[in-house]
């Protein structure tokens, strides 16, 4: 079982209750470097802990790695958002969204939403997309995904 990676994905799961609830400005910056560090630390205890339980299960993480390599295009979610986001802070200490209040037209009326109402992504396929949601989104993905690698690992094979 993904026993490792799915207590870090629940954690994640709160940081997005977290996020929601977060104050504009260093309070959303802090959570969302958490958040974001959770995301990615899913896909490494899936790696070098979960895998590490038996013979079919490495094989299950090896495999699902191997396929979010080959098919980048249908785990985009993981290359461009939790991969990327993790880089982008760990590495430049730069977040992904727009920090500061952000400028929204609705029927040519100008409103000015701060980022703990909406937290716009800048760049990449999902820009212009709230945090939260995209969040969300990384969340269910690695949901399906470790459902794959427990199914596949309880088969003792490859994906049919």
């Amino acid at each position: 079982m993904t026993t490792t990676a799915r207590r870090v994905l629940a954690d994640a799961r709160y940081a997005l209750i977290q996020l929601d609830q977060a104050q504009p400005g260093q309070d959303l910056r802090v959570k969302w470097v958490g958040a974001v560090a959770l995301l990615r630390a899913i896909g490494h205890v899936l790696h070098k802990v979960d895998a590490t339980e038996n013979e079919a299960m490495a094989e299950a993480v090896v495999d699902a790695w191997k396929r979010w390599n080959r098919e980048p295009r249908k785990n985009s979610i993981f290359w461009t958002f939790i991969d990327a986001e993790r880089n982008n802070i760990l590495k430049e200490y730069a977040v992904g969204y727009s920090e500061g209040p952000v400028l929204v037209i609705v029927d040519e009326e100008e409103f000015e939403l701060d980022e703990g109402l909406f937290a716009p992504l800048v760049d990449g396929p999902n820009e212009g997309q709230d945090i939260r949601d995209v969040y969300f989104n990384a969340l269910s993905w690695w949901e399906r995904e470790l459902d794959l690698i427990d199914e596949q690992a309880r088969k003792g094979h490859g994906p049919d």
